[in-house]
């Protein structure tokens, strides 16, 4: 079964740049099935790592920039 991404999701993921979207798109599909959670991208140097978190709202994403 396809999940339909929230706009916010979607927008975020055609944004990305192609070597992101493998580290992004599972995250962004765990959010969407629990239905709860967020998700918080953090980039810290070359490195992005993307994951579900309850304290950013349903559909929405936060990044953080880590030296």
């Amino acid at each position: 079964m396809e999940h339909i991404l929230p706009a916010a999701y979607q927008k975020y993921l055609d944004a990305a740049p192609e070597r992101q979207i493998g580290t992004l798109r599972p995250v962004l599909l765990e959010s969407v099935a629990e239905g709860n959670t967020g998700v918080v991208v953090r980039f810290m140097g070359t490195e992005v790592h993307a994951m579900t978190s309850e304290k950013v709202p349903f559909g929405e994403i936060r990044e953080e920039h880590l030296e």
